[in-house]
């Protein structure tokens, strides 16, 4: 974003784009392919994800993933492999809390508007969910 709070003219071009493909395809079970497809374009990742979380009964319903190299794939109700530490690590990491926190549903956030990096990979749910396994030694 500039620093005005306004997205540049180039980036509202590149997200209107994402919605555009996404109209044109398919609406597929979750979200059309091609909206996560472009949004993986965009994002420098390794994979774009939109997951459908029931928050009230601790359950993701569906992940549905890009991953580099193109590969696709939804995953569905996995509540039994995730435990209530998950839960409780989520509820406690400040993005995810902020919508129920606030009442915000449409702010668009960064975890960097609540973390420094270094005190990101402190946070106990990032460690423990996104963090990268450490290298073994030998």
């Amino acid at each position: 974003m500039a620093a005005s709070g306004l997205l540049r003219e180039r980036d509202l071009r590149a997200l209107t784009a994402v919605v555009e493909d996404g109209l044109r395809d398919d609406p597929g079970e979750a979200m059309p392919w091609a909206v996560l497809d472009r949004l993986h374009q965009l994002i420098p990742a390794d994979n774009v994800q939109m997951d459908e979380i029931d928050l009230q009964r601790h359950e993701i319903l569906f992940q549905q993933v890009v991953q580099n190299g193109g590969e696709r794939f939804i995953d569905r109700g996995n509540a039994e492999d995730i435990d209530a530490t998950f839960w409780e690590l989520r509820h406690n990491f400040m993005p995810c809390s902020y919508p129920a926190r606030t009442g915000d549903l449409a702010s668009v956030i960064k975890w960097s508007d609540f973390y420094t990096a270094a005190e990101l990979k402190k946070a106990p749910f990032y460690a423990s969910t996104w963090s990268p396994a450490p290298s073994s030694t030998r």
